[in-house]
């Protein structure tokens, strides 16, 4: 597993909570040699977006939507 994480947005936030990330990115190899990722972000200007996605042999299931939908 590795990860990065930043405070990018939110300078604000550094010093009553110095461990506080509004940005992160992580990658994991499973004890079964899959792989998997995540990305987060929190504060972002253009709008809310959650949303998984998990991609397999035979296709994606997708949770959530991108664009929103109005």
């Amino acid at each position: 597993m590795y990860a990065i994480a930043g405070n990018y947005r939110s300078p604000d936030a550094r010093n009553s909570h110095p461990d506080f990330y509004d940005n992160v990115v992580l990658s994991a190899r499973m004890k079964n040699g899959m792989q998997g990722s995540i990305c987060g972000a929190q504060g972002v200007r253009y709008g809310y977006d959650a949303r998984c996605e998990i991609l397999g042999e035979n296709g994606l299931i997708a949770v959530g939507s991108w664009p929103p939908r109005r």
